[in-house]
């Protein structure tokens, strides 16, 4: 757009007046020049012919010089705007690759921050499996601990039995050498018995053949030889004197004392012993029966 005249003269004037406008330093410049003509001309003698050029109005020159002022100024204006331009572009474009870099650091942080929320996760999921399996194995070894336990104690309740029925067996085996102790004892008494050369001892005794199909078994302990022998004979121990239960007494402890032999030794002469005992406690008893009768 162009500019009315009267604004143009109008700054033209306050240019004028201005030592710091360029319209100003141009017209003070053209003076200098006027006057240093002058001097130049002066300074001769001799004058020669000159070309004499029409000056200029004033008017033109004012027009030409705002002419110029307005271009100039046209162009500083459009100079300078297009700098303020530019700068506000480069501004705006340092603030949008900035911006740039930021949104692209977000966008990494996000993505970053994506990836560890992930790996928490999985990280949490694995702990829990993890725990899961940590009280599944708890678990079973407290049920293999009660297994143990219960075990333990049927172990422990078997070895009671086994060393109770050992136990058994022992007392069991015992009383079975005892008995075949006995059994031994007494077959080999029957045949010593049955042998002649057993009248041999009867004869010195006054008793008639004796049954023996009530003889007591014999046996370790004096009580059960006395308890069994004294109701085997019927004997009533009040009708006994006294000298009498001495014999018989006497005669008892030597029959046990024989048996004992006999188990220890084994022999024919403790048999023997044992024999001629026996019959010396069966001819006190046969004579005492007769006394009764």
């Amino acid at each position: 757009m162009h500019e009315s005249p009267c604004l143009m003269n109008l700054e033209g004037k306050q240019d004028l007046y201005d030592p710091n406008s360029p319209l100003y330093k141009r017209v003070a410049s053209f003076f200098l020049l006027l006057r240093w003509d002058r001097e130049v001309r002066s300074s001769f003698t001799r004058q020669g012919s000159m070309v004499y050029t029409k000056r200029p109005s004033r008017k033109s020159l004012l027009k030409r010089f705002e002419w110029n002022k307005i271009h100039a100024y046209m162009r500083k204006g459009q100079k300078d705007e297009c700098d303020i331009l530019k700068e506000k572009v480069e501004e705006m474009q340092m603030k949008i690759l900035e911006k740039d870099k930021l949104i692209e650091l977000a966008e990494n942080t996000k993505k970053q921050m994506k990836a560890l929320e992930q790996k928490h996760d999985e990280l949490k999921h694995q702990a829990l499996e993890k725990d899961s399996l940590l009280m599944s194995a708890q678990q079973q070894l407290l049920d293999v601990k009660i297994e143990l336990a219960d075990k333990q104690s049927a172990l422990e309740k078997i070895q009671w039995e086994a060393m109770t029925s050992n136990k058994k067996v022992e007392k069991l085996q015992e009383e079975l050498d005892s008995m075949q102790g006995d059994i031994s004892l007494f077959t080999s008494l029957l045949k010593s018995l049955t042998k002649p050369n057993t009248v041999e001892y009867a004869d010195d005794y006054d008793i008639k053949p004796y049954d023996f199909n009530h003889l007591p078994i014999i046996a370790y302990g004096h009580k059960r030889f006395d308890e069994h022998f004294v109701r085997s004979n019927k004997i009533e121990m009040d009708d006994l004197d006294e000298i009498e239960m001495q014999k018989m007494d006497e005669a008892r402890k030597t029959y046990i004392a024989a048996v004992v032999a006999v188990k220890e030794k084994q022999d024919e002469e403790s048999i023997a012993t044992v024999v001629n005992a026996r019959l010396q406690l069966q001819s006190i008893l046969f004579k005492q029966k007769k006394l009764n009768v």
